[in-house]
């Protein structure tokens, strides 16, 4: 093989790998461009027309499609006149576009993966789909599935005087080698392992819940009275968020959490 031969295979790797960094950069920083920081869920029920809101903003009736905030949870609520409300809070879960940034993991691509998980882009909501088969009753009831039909076997009815706070984490690869802090009115109450789930009978009142996965700022704050009931899910990102009691329990018993 001449010189010139040698020279000309290098020159040509060079030049594979020159496209090849240059397509991993390019998806690794477009990941936001493909996914954005928002998806699109599907809303239906059963009977129609009933009202949609988002975090109590009405976006229409249903059918419908809306637009929610990857970034941080949000309660999607349906009302319709006679029926019961219905609640649900989409979770998120890992976008599979990640790993194309974690594959090409070298100075300028690793970008592309810390502004998709920053602003929200690196996760999906699931679920896609959401259908409310909607239950007759008094419009201002509580909201279904938000009334605790039964408990898990491993929860106990709070004591006189206390109310039961259930936080737990679904099982999620991304962030699965470490816990997550948990504390109340700053004071730490849990270290919360991925599927986890931990349980308290805390005193009435306001009590200030905060995530280590969370920013300094988002808070969830819970005025509690004696013997009520609360279920908390913790994410991989955004604020802790109080959840309808009977989406948590399906949750809880679907991963097994204990």
């Amino acid at each position: 093989m001449t010189k010139r031969c040698v020279v000309d295979m290098q020159l040509g790797g060079l030049r594979i790998l020159a496209v090849v960094m240059t397509a991993g950069l390019l998806s690794g920083c477009a990941s936001i461009m493909l996914s954005g920081t928002r998806q699109s869920i599907r809303v239906s029920s059963m009977p129609s027309a009933a009202v949609v809101k988002i975090e109590g903003v009405e976006r229409g009736r249903t059918p419908l499609n809306v637009k929610l905030e990857r970034m941080k949870p949000q309660v999607i609520r349906l009302e319709l006149e006679g029926y019961r409300p219905y609640e649900v809070v989409p979770d998120q879960k890992l976008n599979p576009l990640v790993w194309g940034n974690v594959v090409f993991l070298i100075p300028g691509m690793a970008i592309g993966l810390l502004v998709d998980l920053s602003y929200g882009a690196g996760y999906n909501l699931v679920p896609r789909q959401v259908h409310a088969q909607l239950v007759q009753g008094n419009t201002d009831e509580q909201a279904t599935p938000s009334p605790v039909v039964s408990l898990p076997s491993f929860l106990g009815k709070p004591p006189d005087g206390k109310a039961l706070i259930c936080l737990y984490r679904n099982k999620n690869f991304f962030g699965s080698a470490g816990g997550w802090d948990i504390s109340d009115n700053g004071t730490k109450i849990a270290n919360l392992q991925n599927g986890a789930c931990f349980y308290y009978f805390a005193e009435p009142g306001e009590h200030r819940y905060h995530s280590s996965m969370a920013f300094e700022k988002e808070i969830t704050v819970i005025s509690l009275s004696a013997g009520d009931i609360r279920f908390v899910r913790a994410q991989i990102s955004g604020p802790l968020t109080v959840m309808p009691s009977q989406q948590a329990i399906e949750e809880i018993e679907k991963g097994s959490l204990r």
